[in-house]
């Protein structure tokens, strides 16, 4: 529940986010960086991946597993400025995706250097972006061994077909929000051996119409919500459509499609590539 909840908060900062982007310049900060407060649960796995937990000191409520005695400074949508003085961490951490509702404008005027990573638009951005949080934490040779070795599963995860198999996938039902060829979320189904069915859609997370499902007719039909699947397979059912008989639905576990890890990106990556593979080239 927790991973779904934080998906959403990402989709609604993700609809208020500007196409200006980009990382942020490093800010003036002694390295390795010793303490720091994580606003984003994927920044959090991934200095947790990087082996570097003992320097997270504060967390927002949709944060993954982290040690004993690291504080929670409010939601991903409300962090406290206040809590995260009372750290005194050397940094604060964030992402372009979760920032546009963060307001860290108030963290900032308390003299407390912040960090915000730019978007995580496809893989190749995901590992810039790691790279990036790798040097702030003295990891960088580290960072780069683990990427050969993502890359690499990624490049095994991969399955090209002649014609790829028409894939939608949904992030929820009310609204039916899919992902599109402008998300990390949407790359993941065309390195998985799919084409997007939301491809010539411009925002990353747009909303849609269920008589655009019935009409872009998709092969696969994808949910991380077991309920919304069925909620919009009876909608499609009502409809008469032969697109809810011939298709396959299924049901991907939230707790890797929201991340925007390399690690969880490959991981995804796997999981779409095996409900791709009873379809062959549709």
């Amino acid at each position: 529940m927790k991973s779904t909840c934080h998906l959403i908060c990402c989709l609604v900062a993700a609809a208020l986010w500007s196409c200006s982007g980009g990382e942020e310049s490093p800010p003036s900060v002694s390295l390795p960086i010793r303490r720091a407060v994580s606003l984003s649960p994927s920044i959090t796995r991934e200095i947790l991946d990087l082996g570097s937990g003992e320097v997270i000191v504060g967390v927002t409520t949709y944060g993954p597993q982290v040690k004993k005695g690291v504080a929670t400074v409010g939601s991903l949508v409300r962090p406290s400025a206040e809590a995260i003085a009372l750290l005194r961490p050397d940094i604060v951490l964030l992402s372009e995706e979760d920032g546009a509702v963060q307001r860290t404008e108030q963290i900032a005027a308390l003299g407390i250097p912040v960090r915000r990573f730019g978007r995580n638009a496809d893989f190749q951005a995901i590992c810039a972006n790691y790279l990036a949080l790798a040097d702030l934490l003295g990891k960088r040779s580290l960072a780069e061994e683990k990427l050969l070795r993502y890359r690499r599963m990624l490049r095994n995860a991969s399955r090209p077909a002649a014609r790829p198999p028409l894939v939608a996938l949904f992030l929820s039902a009310k609204p039916l929000i899919a992902a599109s060829d402008n998300s990390f979320v949407g790359n993941i189904i065309r390195d998985a051996g799919g084409r997007n069915c939301y491809a010539d859609v411009s925002p990353p997370y747009p909303s849609v119409s269920l008589e655009s499902l019935v009409r872009r007719a998709p092969d696969l039909i994808i949910f991380i919500s077991g309920g919304d699947l069925e909620a919009v397979r009876r909608e499609v059912r009502r409809s008469g459509s032969p697109a809810s008989e011939r298709a396959l639905w299924r049901v991907v576990p939230p707790d890797r499609m929201a991340y925007y890890t390399p690690a969880d990106y490959v991981a995804s990556v796997e999981v779409v590539a095996a409900l791709l593979a009873p379809l062959g080239g549709r």
